[in-house]
């Protein structure tokens, strides 16, 4: 198991029943700097881990700017042959996610351990 910190943004990457899963330890709010995110999955593609999962905090919401790079995200890993995950989303995303119709292309889980085996 690899774990890595990312000085910008609080994040943990671990690489754990064939998912990269990236804990993001800071609330997702308006105007940050998501950089290290794409970063994070783009290094996870570039060594041919293709399942994805962000792990959030209980108290994220999802702005249009954030709802944005899950899009990109999304596209990257599904151009791959891949998937996107959300792991321990609110009602508040789930609700935000279901509207918009990003429940059909992101896949919403509870807690990692409900990942399904890769």
């Amino acid at each position: 198991m690899q774990q890595q910190q990312s000085p910008a943004m609080p994040i943990e990457v671990v690489y754990q029943n064939g998912y990269q899963i990236i804990r993001i330890a800071q609330t997702l709010d308006r105007g940050m700097d998501l950089s290290p995110l794409r970063s994070c999955i783009e290094q996870a593609l570039a060594q041919g881990i293709n399942r994805v999962a962000l792990s959030l905090t209980p108290d994220s919401f999802l702005y249009s700017e954030i709802l944005a790079h899950l899009v990109t995200y999304y596209k990257m890993v599904n151009a791959q042959g891949g998937s996107l995950w959300i792991v321990q989303a609110n009602e508040k995303i789930l609700f935000i996610l279901e509207t918009i119709g990003l429940s059909d292309l992101i896949h919403i889980v509870p807690s990692e351990d409900a990942l399904p085996a890769a």
